[in-house]
């Protein structure tokens, strides 16, 4: 008897250690624990609550179109500086994602030096067409002045937004990545009072990465500008631009650029300061 008492004791103690020992924390709720996955096979990923998908912080990796909701606004300084005299003006963007493939947006620009004026105000959509190429639509109201008159009329615009990569470090692009300004697009026209001016151009620069934060874009093209009955006007403007990323949806960005009126030298040279952001986006 005496020996039987002491197996069941014995027993006991046994799977008692065993139970405390695959469970310390002695939680009678406790999960036993999972094996592990076979090998070759993922986890799944932890949730980003809903953030936007894509590169945002890289400049080549950058989608150009942004997500469904993701709101994108901006803002900018432009300089124009001559002989003669320097100017200033104010652009303020704003764009949001609507559905896949499209974003819409509005861009507002006006002079504060050395008057202070109404400059325009277009709205926009772009679609993405391919993954590296959009068709971009403008449409609004341009003042335009000529000398001491002046007069607000409509204006429609056509662009074709684009950013090839070609390598690690380059891509292919259709001129500024960052421009409110109506006269990027491949063809534009406004019709005023009394004048009809109309433009079209083919835009082309490298954008080169060196650094996850900062790239720097060389751009030029050519461009036809014909005002009313006066003879077109041809250009072919040089331009860089340095991107700076100060955090993952931020980025401030400075650019220098030279009309190149091919017909008559110019002594002109404009500035843009500007920052641009991007917020929301979740689904």
């Amino acid at each position: 008897m005496r020996r039987l008492k002491a197996i069941v004791t014995a027993s006991v103690l046994v799977l008692g250690s065993a139970a405390y020992a695959q469970d310390q924390t002695g939680d009678p709720n406790a999960q036993p624990a999972q094996p592990p996955p076979p090998a070759g096979q993922a986890t799944a990923a932890p949730s980003t609550g809903g953030m936007a998908t894509g590169n945002w912080s890289s400049f080549l990796e950058r989608p150009l179109i942004l997500v469904p909701l993701m709101a994108e606004p901006e803002f900018a300084l432009n300089i124009g500086n001559n002989p003669a005299q320097t100017s200033e003006g104010l652009a303020i963007g704003f764009n949001m994602g609507v559905i896949d493939k499209l974003q819409a947006g509005a861009a507002i620009t006006f002079p504060v030096n050395p008057n202070a004026d109404f400059g325009s105000f277009l709205v926009n959509a772009q679609y993405g067409v391919l993954d590296f190429a959009n068709a971009r639509l403008d449409l609004g109201a341009t003042k335009y002045s000529a000398g001491m008159t002046s007069s607000t009329g409509f204006s429609f615009g056509i662009g074709l937004p684009l950013k090839y990569k070609l390598a690690p470090m380059f891509a292919v692009t259709s001129g500024s990545q960052y421009s409110t300004a109506f006269g990027s697009d491949i063809f534009y026209l406004t019709a005023v009072s009394g004048a009809t001016i109309w433009s079209f151009g083919v835009p082309i620069g490298i954008l080169v990465q060196p650094h996850e934060m900062i790239a720097l874009q060389a751009r030029s093209g050519f461009r036809i500008v014909k005002v009313g009955d006066l003879d077109a006007a041809k250009y072919v403007p040089v331009g860089v631009d340095l991107f700076v990323n100060i955090i993952q949806m931020i980025d401030v960005f400075f650019t220098f650029e030279l009309p190149g009126n091919t017909d008559a030298y110019s002594d002109e040279r404009d500035f843009v300061i500007g920052a641009r952001a991007r917020f929301g986006g979740g689904k």
